[in-house]
């Protein structure tokens, strides 16, 4: 009796904490841009009614432009906070398994505390073109891709130095784009994941 009286005991203590997950407190880390404006230096899509993004930035959401410029609100080991320039506060997801690594050493891909416009500007016509609408298009270069659409999820495309790259139009479909000399030779369709 006493050692199911126990079982039940810790079962419940196990199922209560596992339910209040969601609700500990995730560690703020350290934030060099507190209180700064600094500039995205690709784009970011979010979803503007629920005001959340992810790092895996689905193509089906609402386009952050590069060269946007925001404040760093908060940076956590499972994402970061952002007031963009409609005032609005957007959270945005990241794990280590996208990015390769811990979040400190993704922020500063991600941000530039100064004008990044001289560098777009740098850009061939059909980069430039991907880059404005957010997207891939055949002929792009990988940077231009990089800067248009954010980088590649990592545990789908370990190196940026292979010439296949997979990203995700939604959390229920990706697609891959193949590279040959640095250029874009093709868009595949769309894979739906069960």
């Amino acid at each position: 009796m006493m050692k199911r009286l126990f079982f039940i005991l810790v079962s419940c203590i196990f199922l209560a904490s596992f339910g209040c997950a969601k609700y500990i407190k995730v560690k703020e880390l350290a934030n060099p841009y507190k209180d700064k404006l600094v500039y995205t230096t690709v784009n970011m899509r979010y979803d503007g009614q629920r005001s959340k993004g992810s790092y895996i930035a689905y193509n089906s959401l609402t386009l952050l432009p590069v060269n946007s410029r925001v404040f760093i609100k908060k940076i956590t080991q499972s994402g970061f906070i952002l007031q963009i320039p409609s005032g609005q506060i957007v959270s945005f997801a990241y794990k280590n398994t996208w990015g390769g690594k811990p979040i400190d050493k993704i922020i500063p891909l991600l941000f530039s505390e100064t004008n990044i416009s001289a560098e777009i500007s740098k850009f061939n016509e059909r980069d430039t073109r991907g880059i404005k609408i957010g997207d891939a298009l055949i002929g792009m270069s990988k940077k231009g891709v990089i800067v248009a659409m954010g980088y590649p999820a990592v545990h789908m495309t370990p190196s940026t130095d292979q010439d296949v790259w997979t990203y995700w139009e939604n959390r229920f479909a990706k697609y891959k784009l193949t590279f040959k000399d640095d250029k874009i030779i093709e868009v595949g369709a769309l894979s739906y994941i069960p």
